[in-house]
């Protein structure tokens, strides 16, 4: 049952929350709770942006008291499930008290919106109030993004009320929602506060299966009871809203998931579910059940099939690869039947349904960077399973698609890549694939950086394929494109930035991450529809796992270790093959002295890793293994070439580890191979 009624909504006080001792410096970032239970941490009279706060009270209990009397409870960051009510006294036993949901206190005295259709999302209405008793709302109503709830009197009466207890749902595998695989700590405080906010935020979109939104919607209300996808977990776009497989969105919140939680399951069953929906000219949904919409974009059929690399390569899910790969050569055929064999070479777009973006269609070039990308990852794959044919007819095609969108979407004069031959949009979605997917020169990548830049304003990166709003999705590909280009500060400054805005603003949740917003900072999507936990806004958590500390898998059982500090001081954190086949890494970097790395990968077994350590352009000193010199600058010169002025104490370093094979130097790199199941530190020094 649902009211429309609009009320309006003066007792402030902050309730004191259970103290959690941190084991870990980085455990004071966790948002999850290790127990399912979300408390209140403040309540108010006031509804609305920002109530003020008074001390603690020794009572949480807050008594209502006649038609639209109301008390607003904060959880002080997103929360999502089903809520638990109970009462006090009350003057009868016909009182009605209406309950709103919201993200942002902007719609905390009505409740925000979700159900998608043209009625309202409404109160969920608690009839004939019990004395001492107790209500939960069906699963239907269960509510997976908020908060804030705010409980409202509808009769002529009194109800005494404790502070609604909530019941954590999302991450259904996770017995411990808090027990992330793989951790991340810098000397940055916002962008430890960031990556963990990523990982929260997907968590909240990893939910039950027969969780999902009803679609169509309802005339009024909301309804979270429908099957959205095959298994127990499914990785969804948002936690409040859509409650949906989307493609595009997983080709950010997969890469999230298994940098931050580990989580592999929500992303695999959603991609399962989007085979079993594959259509017969190899087309993947643009969106998964119930919504179904099939065969309608040909960017988010793309982004699925990347998305299997990442789930089957990343995630080391070599087997289920093997029972979706038929599906995916056919996903990869209907796309490259479309390459112009006798024009320019380029991928014509027919299908061009996409996300909130401007302009898609024709020879977009999002789209074919995606293609590039899908080509890449196959032959990866194919050679993963043995199909070396493939492999080799993938590469081959990559390599000419990358070719055709160089010579014919590129901008000399601005340094940038049009979408589409006849477009004058020079967009940030497409320019950043290109750079994050190495689809172009070095050169190039760095220009179009240096081009994303001049769109930043004080709030965030704008998309002028998006009307020049500030998209989170596209600002995801961002900041992997500023690492792709080698500027690790400016992608750190884009995270805190644009991120730090967000995590920051009181008026939101200040623990998850936005859909998309307004070029002067409000709420895009309408406002209170706005998810404020969205996956596809997650782009950092993983960029900075890849790039700042700098671990990321290559392969099956490999990774490649090369920090990219930028104006970080110190990074410590992991990656995680399996539970319990962790790779901890941890370095310190003085900037302009010494730089210091260990890799402890003793717990995962049968993994190869290979160490990458960028050198600055000043007198080298020395570099050391375990204490042991490998190389000794003994004129104090720049090093020039891999040997010039250079001394080794061991030319053969199989004495050093029998686990490291090879040690080579240029004069922009210093490059281990190798490493297995061991610890060993690096050190290098500068003059």
């Amino acid at each position: 049952m649902a009211s429309f009624a609009v009320v309006c909504c003066v007792l402030a006080v902050a309730i004191v929350a259970p103290m959690v001792t941190a084991d870990q410096p980085w455990d004071k970032y966790q948002f999850a709770p290790a127990n399912r239970t979300f408390n209140a941490r403040s309540m108010s009279t006031i509804c609305g942006p920002a109530p003020p706060l008074s001390a603690p009270s020794p009572s949480a209990q807050a008594k209502l008291s006649g038609v639209g009397n109301s008390i607003t409870f904060d959880y002080g960051q997103e929360v999502g499930g089903i809520s638990h009510f109970s009462f006090g006294s009350t003057s009868d036993a016909s009182q009605t008290v209406n309950v709103a949901y919201s993200e942002s206190s902007y719609y905390s005295c009505t409740g925000d919106a979700s159900q998608g259709g043209s009625g309202k999302d409404g109160f969920v209405v608690i009839e004939n109030v019990a004395a001492n008793g107790v209500f939960v709302p069906d699963i239907a109503h269960l509510r997976g993004g908020f908060r804030y709830i705010t409980l409202i009197m509808a009769t002529n009466g009194s109800v005494e009320v404790n502070p609604p207890v909530i019941k954590m749902v999302a991450a259904p595998n996770m017995p411990d929602p808090s027990a992330w695989q793989n951790h991340f700590y810098s000397s940055d405080d916002m962008l430890n506060r960031i990556w963990y906010g990523c990982g929260w935020t997907t968590q909240l979109c990893a939910i039950n299966s027969s969780h999902g939104r009803q679609w169509p919607a309802p005339k009024e209300g909301w309804n979270n009871s429908a099957t959205c996808g095959i298994g127990d977990v499914i990785l969804v776009d948002g936690a409040k809203r859509d409650r949906v497989i989307w493609p595009g969105d997983m080709g950010v919140s997969v890469l999230t998931a298994i940098a931050t939680t580990g989580d592999i399951d929500a992303s695999q069953n959603a991609l399962t579910t989007l085979y079993a929906s594959q259509l017969s000219n190899g087309m993947l949904p643009y969106a998964g059940p119930p919504v179904s919409f099939n065969g309608k974009s040909d960017t988010y059929h793309l982004w699925a099939l990347i998305g299997t690399y990442n789930v089957a390569i990343l995630g080391q899910q070599q087997a289920w690869l093997k029972k979706v790969w038929s599906g995916f050569q056919r996903g990869v055929a209907t796309c490259t039947e479309r390459i112009a064999s006798d024009g320019n070479g380029l991928f014509t777009v027919v299908n061009d349904a996409d996300w909130a973006r401007r302009g898609q269609g024709g020879q977009n070039v999002a789209a074919n960077a995606l293609l590039f990308r899908v080509l890449n990852c196959g032959a990866e794959m194919a050679n993963a399973i043995g199909d070396s044919t493939t492999a080799a007819n993938y590469t081959a095609t990559a390599a000419k698609l990358s070719q055709a969108i160089n010579a014919n979407l590129w901008n000399d004069t601005v340094g940038a890549f049009h979408d589409n031959p006849t477009s004058t949009i020079l967009p940030q979605d497409g320019n950043s694939l290109m750079t994050w997917f190495n689809a172009t020169t070095p050169e190039r990548k760095v220009s179009i950086s240096n081009y994303l830049k001049t769109n930043w304003n004080q709030f965030g990166s704008t998309s002028p394929e998006w009307g020049n709003n500030i998209g989170t999705f596209p600002g995801s590909m961002e900041v992997h494109a500023h690492f792709a280009a080698g500027q690790p500060e400016r992608a750190q400054d884009l995270i805190r930035l644009m991120w730090g805005y967000m995590m920051n603003k009181t008026e939101g949740t200040q623990s998850t991450f936005w859909e998309g917003y307004n070029a002067d900072g409000t709420f895009a999507y309408k406002g209170d529809y706005m998810s404020n936990s969205h996956g596809w806004a997650t782009g950092p958590a993983a960029a900075l796992t890849f790039n700042t500390l700098g671990i990321r898998p290559t392969g099956l059982h490999a990774y490649q270790l090369a920090p990219h500090p930028g104006s970080i001081t110190s990074c410590e954190g992991s990656w995680s093959f399996g539970p319990g086949q962790s790779v901890l890494v941890k370095w310190n970097n003085t900037i302009g002295r010494e730089f210091t790395l260990t890799v402890d990968s003793s717990k995962a077994v049968n993994t190869v890793g290979d160490v990458v350590i960028d050198l600055l352009t000043k007198p080298l000193k020395s570099i050391t293994l375990n204490g042991k010199h490998l190389w000794t600058n003994t004129v104090g010169a720049v090093v020039e070439s891999e040997s010039s002025d250079l001394r080794s104490d061991s030319s053969d370093l199989r004495s050093e580890s029998s686990d490291l094979s090879l040690f080579s130097m240029s004069p922009t790199q210093a490059s281990f191979k190798s490493f297995k199941s061991q610890t060993s530190t690096i050190k290098v020094t500068y003059m």
